[in-house]
């Protein structure tokens, strides 16, 4: 039968085996962001694709380049297609007390974040205990943070602040923009929405941002599409939740 392990550090245990040469895989499932690193181990697969048709043209043209093709070659064929949205708790959005509060304390009206600096307050007033026992059981935001999982919530920052042309290196020197004043503001953004975020949040991976969100423990999430099609769960959860869904905050500029 065909034997597939689950490994936990994806990505250490599959360049541990590449770059050592021992053959341990015909075939991987991996992070397409990590195609860099892997392509010099990968075998093109155009020769096959054409042979074989994979029913290439069902995958969506900007998946087909950004995620599959490296070089001018394709090497992978996408699986999820992952896209990032942002869930709110309608219900609480909508609610007038909370609209009220919201504005008496931050002098303009609750509603979605436009910005990543809006959501900073959004996450600062849902934070809160909501059962009377002095423990704050309640958060306004969470960022799926865990080392090696919390880049994608960084990038989104980092695009947002860099925009309109988000780079990672300078096109012309290739010098890294890490220091740059946009790196440096979307990584002070990301901080104090950590420190504002649910004990332990430097752990969260997927299960956990998800079971959060899922169990009313979160005002607003921003993570997969997996929150959305799963909507009955928080509704069964929380008695009168409502999710909302609309497109990450983004950067007011001039």
């Amino acid at each position: 039968g065909l034997n597939s392990p689950f490994v936990g550090e994806l990505y250490d245990k599959q360049m541990l085996e590449l770059s050592t040469g021992t053959g341990a895989y015909d075939l991987l499932m991996f992070n397409p962001g990590w195609m860099g690193d892997y392509v010099d181990f990968l075998l093109p697969l155009d020769e096959y694709m054409d042979k074989w048709d994979p029913a290439w043209d069902d995958i969506h043209s900007g998946f087909q380049e950004w995620e599959n093709t490296y070089g001018g070659k394709r090497y992978s064929l996408t699986l999820d297609g992952d896209i990032i949205m942002m869930y709110y708790r309608k219900d609480l959005f909508e609610n007038p007390k909370e609209k009220t509060a919201f504005k008496a304390k931050y002098g303009y009206e609750l509603t979605l974040p436009k910005t990543w600096d809006q959501l900073l307050d959004i996450a600062e007033f849902f934070r809160r205990d909501t059962d009377g026992d002095g423990k704050i059981d309640f958060w306004g935001y969470a960022d799926q943070a865990k080392r090696g999982r919390s880049f994608y919530w960084y990038l989104l920052r980092y695009i947002a602040y860099s925009s309109p042309d988000p780079q990672f290196f300078d096109p012309e020197t290739m010098e890294p923009l890490i220091n740059s004043p946009e790196a440096v503001n979307a990584l002070e953004n990301y901080k104090k929405a950590i420190d504002l975020a649910p004990p332990g949040v430097l752990g969260w991976e997927w299960d956990e941002l998800y079971s959060a969100f899922m169990k009313g423990n979160l005002a607003l999430s921003i993570h997969w599409p997996d929150e959305g099609k799963r909507h009955v769960e928080l509704e069964t959860a929380v008695p009168g939740a409502q999710m909302g869904y609309a497109l990450p905050p983004g950067v007011e500029k001039d």
